[in-house]
């Protein structure tokens, strides 16, 4: 099984459909509630899975931060409970996985990341006016740099002011890591993942990323 990596209380991401066609992947954030060898049981998710998901498989995947490594497990639906015991007093709903697999690196980066461009700006500003220098994004979040004016915490909750062509759009994100700046004292990289980003943005964000994506090949083979 997932070994101590899924152990019960870990915030997990569960990976509903993969479309490597369209460069999609549906992913939604969970908790690990109870394991064993033969059933993991995660948080309902948000939006909530449907009774149609139960007899197929997802994946429940966890980043181990000491190594960098994403590791995940994927198993069947079995059932969803509207009232699980989590304890003597608290009951929540929850989704039972069963025929679990074993456990392995899992990589669920479907959409483009790539490095903004002069040609195609995607502009990106705290709520508190500061731009910051994208480094490089994809659909499902980004990596920026920014002066130490303020601090970002692993696992705060920020908001962001993202500017596709001529509109901003408001969209929460939670930072996954940061790094210090190499010989750079006073400049910190931090990547975050977008959570509550609409269908609508997402698709608008992946097509701005693949223009990027094909300008950059361009410049690599003729400039």
């Amino acid at each position: 099984m997932a070994d101590n990596l899924l152990r019960p209380g870990i915030r997990a991401e569960c990976v509903i459909s993969l479309d490597e066609q369209r460069n999609k992947v549906d992913v939604r954030n969970v908790m690990v509630y109870d394991s064993s060898a033969e059933e993991l049981v995660i948080s309902q998710t948000s939006p909530r899975l449907l009774p149609s998901i139960v007899g197929k498989r997802i994946a429940v995947t966890y980043v181990d931060h000491n190594v960098n490594v994403r590791y995940g497990v994927t198993g069947k639906v079995e059932k969803i409970i509207k009232n699980y015991r989590l304890s003597s007093s608290q009951t929540v709903a929850a989704v039972i996985l069963t025929e679990l697999s074993l456990l392995k690196e899992y990589n669920i980066r479907m959409s483009y990341r790539v490095r903004s461009s002069e040609d195609s700006p995607v502009i990106l500003t705290t709520n508190y006016d500061e731009q910051l220098e994208i480094i490089d994004i994809s659909a499902s979040g980004v990596k920026f740099a920014h002066k130490k004016i303020r601090e970002f915490k692993k696992d705060q909750v920020i908001t962001l002011l993202l500017r596709l062509q001529i509109k901003t759009h408001e969209v929460k994100a939670r930072v996954v890591r940061k790094e210090q700046g190499k010989g750079i004292r006073d400049i910190e990289f931090v990547a975050v993942q977008f959570l509550n980003i609409s269908k609508k943005l997402e698709d608008q964000l992946a097509r701005k990323v693949r223009e990027i994506e094909r300008q950059n090949r361009y410049k690599q083979m003729f400039i």
